[in-house]
């Protein structure tokens, strides 16, 4: 399992960074496929996804991520149901 290193509110206040303890090189193609199969809503701008159903999650290929909260436990469960379901482990 992918652990999280960082887990902090982002600068702009409205939500909460996620860096993993080793930075991963996702296929982000694959990664958007995978959650669009999971139903989700997903924006692929081929160097970042955005998942836009809430809590709203910008990913990086790095692993990465500003999920649009500021519950620090509510960021934490939403990139571990991300990374499962894009097949991170």
């Amino acid at each position: 399992m992918v652990e999280l290193s960082v887990v902090r509110p982002c600068e702009g206040g409205s939500g909460t960074e996620i860096v993993l303890k080793r930075q991963l090189a996702l296929d982000m193609a694959r990664c958007a496929r995978n959650l669009s199969s999971a139903g989700l809503r997903v924006v692929d701008s081929r160097v970042l996804l955005v998942v836009e159903d809430p809590p709203r999650t910008t990913i990086w290929p790095t692993g990465r991520m500003i999920v649009q909260t500021v519950d620090a436990s509510e960021a934490i469960a939403r990139a571990k149901d991300l990374l499962r379901l894009m097949g991170v482990e």
